[in-house]
């Protein structure tokens, strides 16, 4: 019983940190206000404006919304440094996620970083009516460059190709996703290697959404027979992303829709085929949730999976699979391929990860070498003799083939007690001891106790939020997994789009029932006063700022709300008798007139929010100029006494 407690004690520190609410590795992005009058920034609202994308002029590139297929693939050559990157964002008067946006306010355009270095991609996205693939192209030694939320929807699968050279490329925040049910080709939605040799270090994949696509990421090794060609993936960072497949995909295996089917178009979350030479700089799959993965429909297609989550297969060496949460799909983990090296897998740690509820077999392994797992929790796994798979399903497992591999700490808690702790019971492994196994069918394994109560019977449920990127979020229970004994919530916090808006604190936390959340700060831009604070999950709107959220029982998302400075009566309508604006459209002058109040203050503001000008007077006419600006809507605030109107006013060329 001693050992038994010491075993719950360390399953329960280290489950504990699975559930990090963000990236520790996401890097920060601030790109300035767009400014008309500053040479170094330039707004792009027309297909041939791209041809300037390699000025070295310009360092800020602001996208007006619209469709920039006929720019082609926009071919970008020329770099930043590392003190002054160059940028491209989306223009739209707001700063929300193009995920929440409809789609005739998104920038849609196709990226090629040919040697170019220190990019920032900001709120670009691709629809794609017609199932183009690449739509993010890192060639030829592309390094240092961030695409922050991306929207890609309804692409033919390969969504991201990073190329053989390519290093330093971090993909963070994205939404990709289908939206309806068609037939894909086997492409990776991100797809990292090639051609020829399959050298690209330092990728990092953060925060993401990637819904119904196949193979969300995948590593890919070219020519395994020469063993002169570099395979090589140092340094990759999958972190803190969703990862899952649902209904939408789902089919009867035979190429027609089900929505509960039990196949799906598409293979699994994570394909391995390289890892890392380099033992001091290791993949690391961490802090990731991925869920409802299904057998491959081969109908038409490719495509091949037993329904895996993670799949490792050729050759892949020095791995780290720590801290993710994998539930609701066919099978966790699967090890193996047809052609090994001897092994598929070489120092491998998977540890500290939750499966939940695998239909067939939390993992099987076979070919490997140096290879641990430990302090993991197998949840409702198993099925029928299925449970565990460690063994020679599809090969020798020998001394050759299973050296160094290990299974310690490790609990095994069924509902259904008709799984085998093991397929393959006469594998080699070379250390089992300190696991706890209840509810499987044989018993009297060494390195085992099979106690007669549950021990996971105290544990609480995971509670977090997903599809954050959309206008439409889901909470995500996954039951009685957390060994602390409590639930947990996420609490994210955001604000509504206005630009130049931002938050100080933790933006996504994780929280046990009934505790509370670190203090959050919203920073007000110019122009604007704070609001309020409104949200989901029960949390009552409030006015304080800095706040802090205390005995949270739900998941919630949090907004905090503007409006425009001294909007305290404000109209859009045209005909109020008081005032009078004209001529509108204007190319230039604009006549203002009160026949009520004399004109205190008029300001002048863009559709970022910018204020553009401003202008005291006491009478009640006046006249502005906005003949150097460029065309576009602007709005006229006019304040007077005791009421302030805001007018919109379109400058044409």
């Amino acid at each position: 019983m001693k050992k038994t407690f010491l075993t719950l004690v360390t399953i329960l520190i280290l489950l504990v940190s699975i559930t990090n609410a963000q990236s520790v590795y996401e890097e920060p992005v601030s790109i300035p206000q767009y400014d008309s009058t500053n040479p170094a920034m330039m707004l792009i609202d027309d297909f041939g404006d791209w041809t300037h994308i390699n000025d070295a002029s310009i360092r800020y590139f602001y996208v007006a919304p619209g469709n920039y297929y006929m720019a082609g693939r926009v071919v970008i050559t020329s770099s930043g440094t590392s003190t002054n990157k160059r940028y491209i964002s989306l223009y739209n008067g707001n700063d929300l996620h193009p995920g929440k946006l409809p789609e005739d306010e998104v920038a849609t355009v196709r990226l090629i970083f040919q040697e170019a270095r220190h990019w920032v991609v900001d709120r670009m996205s691709y629809l794609d009516p017609n199932y183009d693939k690449w739509i993010l192209d890192f060639q030829n030694g592309a390094k240092e460059i961030i695409i922050n939320r991306q929207l890609i929807r309804n692409t033919n699968s390969g969504v991201v190709i990073i190329r053989n050279g390519a290093e330093d490329i971090t993909i963070q925040k994205c939404r990709f996703d289908r939206t309806r049910f068609y037939l894909v080709t086997d492409l990776a939605a991100i797809h990292i290697g090639g051609p020829n040799f399959a050298v690209a270090k330092n990728i990092k994949v953060l925060d993401n959404e990637i819904v119904n696509y196949n193979d969300p990421v995948q590593t890919v090794m070219y020519n395994y027979e020469d063993s002169t060609i570099i395979n090589n993936h140092e340094g990759l960072i999958i972190d803190n992303n969703h990862l899952y497949s649902d209904g939408l995909i789902y089919t009867d295996c035979v190429g027609n829709h089900l929505d509960d089917g039990p196949c799906m178009y598409g293979e699994n979350a994570l394909d391995f085929k390289v890892g890392s030479t380099n033992p001091s700089n290791p993949v690391l799959v961490t802090n990731n949730k991925m869920w409802g993965y299904r057998k491959a429909d081969k109908t038409g297609s490719s495509m091949s999976s037993h329904g895996q989550v993670i799949t490792i297969h050729w050759k892949v060496e020095n791995i780290k699979i720590r801290d993710n949460v994998i539930f609701d799909s066919y099978e966790g983990l699967r090890v193996g391929a047809r052609y090994c090296y001897p092994y598929i897998i070489n120092h491998g740690d998977i540890s500290n990860n939750i499966f939940h509820n695998m239909k067939y077999s939390a993992f099987l392994v076979i070919f490997s070498k140096s290879f641990s797992m430990s302090n993991n929790l197998f949840k409702n796994v198993g099925y029928k003799d299925w449970g565990l798979g460690w063994g020679e399903t599809y090969g020798i497992f020998n001394s050759l083939f299973g050296d160094e591999t290990s299974f310690t700490d490790n609990i095994i808690s069924n509902t259904d007690p008709t799984q085998y702790l093991f397929y393959d019971n006469g594998s080699k492994l070379d250390t089992v001891r300190g696991n706890i196994a209840y509810g499987v069918k044989n018993q009297g394994l060494a390195g085992f106790e099979y106690p007669a109560d549950d021990p996971t019977a105290g544990y609480g449920d995971m509670v977090f939020t997903t599809d954050r990127y959309t206008n439409s979020p889901k909470t995500i229970r996954v039951p009685k997994v957390l060994a602390s004994g409590k639930s947990s919530f996420t609490v994210d916090w955001t604000t509504d789009g206005t630009p130049g808006a931002s938050i100080t604190g933790a933006t996504s936390q994780v929280v046990d029932s009934l505790g509370n959340c670190s203090t959050v700060t919203v920073n007000v831009p110019p122009g604007y006063i704070f609001e309020n604070w409104t949200g989901t999950g029960g949390f009552s709107t409030t006015t304080a700022n800095p706040v802090t959220v205390t005995s949270v029982t739900s998941a919630m998302t949090i907004t905090a709300n503007f409006k425009a400075e001294g909007n305290t009566d404000i109209s859009y309508d045209t005909e109020k008798s008081g005032f009078s604006i004209y001529p509108n459209p204007t190319s230039g002058i604009v006549n203002i007139e009160s026949f009520e109040n004399d004109i205190q203050r008029v300001s002048v503001i863009d559709v970022s929010g910018k204020l553009i000008m401003q202008q005291k007077t006491a009478t009640n006419h006046l006249t502005i100029d906005l003949s150097n600006q460029p065309a576009g809507i602007y709005f006229i605030k006019i304040e007077a006494k005791d009421e302030v109107i805001l007018r919109e006013v379109n400058r044409i060329g």
